[in-house]
């Protein structure tokens, strides 16, 4: 009963049984290396490291400046439109504080673009308004909000 050698008693092997190869984690492990590796590509190009470094950059700057541009533009055109504010059945062109008769409003506004502000306008005053500054070529935009 006594181990003549260290390891051994009766005869048998006491160390712990070999451990199976697990093919299956080290696959996840080499999958999770490629998808770190691969995002880590990408940031690295974001930043302006590695391979291709700037090619998007250039593209995505110009793709700004125009929308820049765009912006611009259409800032520019809503500071060239007349807003006109229809309340009931009476009109008031920009900030005059006295409301008048739509028909005379109309007449004031030779071209360009208007914006009719319709909130607390009667539909058929609206209507003709409209109409008429469309009759007259006026780029007409209604807000109803």
């Amino acid at each position: 009963m006594v181990a003549t050698r260290a390891g051994l008693r009766h005869g048998r092997d006491v160390s712990p049984p070999a451990r199976k190869s697990r093919p299956g984690l080290f696959a996840f492990l080499a999958l999770l290396v490629a998808l770190v590796g691969a995002y880590l590509g990408n940031c690295f190009q974001g930043l302006g490291l590695g391979a291709g470094t700037g090619a998007g950059v250039k593209k995505d700057v110009k793709k700004d400046a125009a929308i820049a541009k765009e912006i611009v533009g259409e800032s520019a055109d809503a500071a060239a439109r007349a807003r006109v504010i229809v309340e009931g059945e009476r009109c008031r062109l920009g900030d005059e504080s006295k409301p008048r008769s739509c028909e005379a409003v109309c007449k004031d506004l030779g071209g360009g673009a208007a914006e009719i502000q319709a909130t607390t306008g009667a539909q058929r005053t609206v209507d003709a308004l409209r109409t008429c500054l469309q009759g007259r070529g006026v780029k007409v935009t209604v807000i109803a909000d």
